[in-house]
């Protein structure tokens, strides 16, 4: 496989199916940068937490960056309050909420969904931003 110049992701000849990158997790674990990481000339590759991607998109504040931390939220709705606390510190609050409760873009995610998690999804959604709409 030429997936990976480092051979993270390669063929086991015991298995006969392709191995998994791990992202250089015996790297990580001495707070190394996963090799793709560490020796990218344009660092177009970065390692960041959820939070982290949280606060960047949260402090860009446009509506396409709002629309994608909602979506962040809506794939783990313990974000939320931190997502609000951070929209509010950066003065687009009003833009976050209006993109959680966007009926449509939410619908959208939904639909994203395999169809057997789409009914549960969208009644946790609702449950979580304490709205009735469906």
């Amino acid at each position: 496989m030429q997936a990976c110049p480092y051979d993270a992701i390669y063929i086991d000849p015991r298995e006969g199916t392709a191995a998994k990158c791990h992202f250089c997790a015996h790297r990580l674990e001495v707070d190394l940068a996963p090799a793709c990481v560490a020796v990218c000339p344009e660092q177009a590759i970065k390692v960041v937490d959820l939070d982290t991607l949280l606060l960047l998109k949260t402090r860009a504040g446009g509506v396409q960056d709002m629309l994608d931390v909602a979506q962040l939220v809506w794939r783990n709705p313990s974000r939320l309050s931190l997502a609000r606390e951070l929209a509010g510190r950066y003065g687009v609050g009003n833009k976050l909420e209006s993109c959680l409760m966007d009926r449509r873009e939410r619908q959208k995610f939904v639909d994203g969904l395999p169809r057997e998690r789409r009914r549960r999804a969208l009644d946790e959604l609702a449950r979580l931003l304490d709205t009735t709409e469906r």
